[in-house]
């Protein structure tokens, strides 16, 4: 992601920071937009997966471009769960690092990618994502994450903010939800839009 991609998610990211401390009750883009019914002075919380080449270093950029007041609890999912969770997500990394060195491990994970649909679920949805969503769930604070698969397991939190880092915008991250989506480019966002999501849930 480019270093003004970065700016221009951190400043969406600091707009939210201003509306929630009261510094600007009238930011109509932020408070409006996505409709805020509440004030909540808690800085903004980070959630990565750190599996995948890309998603560990999408919010970094963001991180760094954010006054450290700003930013709340930043973890990720193997600290954040336990016991079959932590697990699961330990098995979804294995795969994944295996699939670079190509053969079975490759052929899996193509099946897997090619097939997602976090829309739908499943046993292993369920797993991996029931701790996080007991962590974060009645948390009305702002928490951004990198993975489509974290957005599904946490589509019912308030004020739920996707970074797609991404340009193209595959298959597997329309997810369906009230979150707010960070895209890099105005055709990543037209790409969205055309899989049904509000235009006013997406910022570029």
């Amino acid at each position: 992601m480019s270093t003004s991609v970065q700016d221009r998610a951190a400043g969406v990211l600091r707009a939210i920071v201003k509306y929630y401390s009261g510094r600007d009750r009238d930011l109509t883009e932020v408070g409006r937009r996505l409709e805020m019914n509440s004030l909540h002075k808690s800085p903004i919380n980070f959630l990565y997966t750190n599996i995948g080449r890309g998603h560990p270093f999408y919010l970094d950029g963001i991180l760094e471009c954010l006054p450290r007041e700003s930013v709340g609890h930043v973890t990720d999912v193997f600290g954040a769960t336990s016991g079959s969770a932590r697990q699961a997500w330990r098995l979804a990394r294995f795969v994944y690092r295996g699939a670079a060195r190509g053969g079975m491990y490759s052929k899996v994970y193509s099946r897997m990618r090619g097939g997602n649909d976090f829309n739908r679920g499943g046993l292993m949805q369920a797993v991996m994502g029931r701790p996080l969503r007991k962590a974060y769930a009645d948390d009305h604070a702002p928490l951004v994450v990198a993975h489509p698969l974290l957005v599904a397991i946490l589509k019912d939190k308030r004020n739920l903010i996707y970074q797609h880092g991404e340009v193209a915008a595959p298959r597997e991250s329309w997810v369906k939800g009230g979150h707010l989506v960070l895209v890099p480019l105005p055709q990543t966002a037209d790409e969205f839009i055309s899989r049904g999501f509000a235009k006013e849930r997406l910022f570029v």
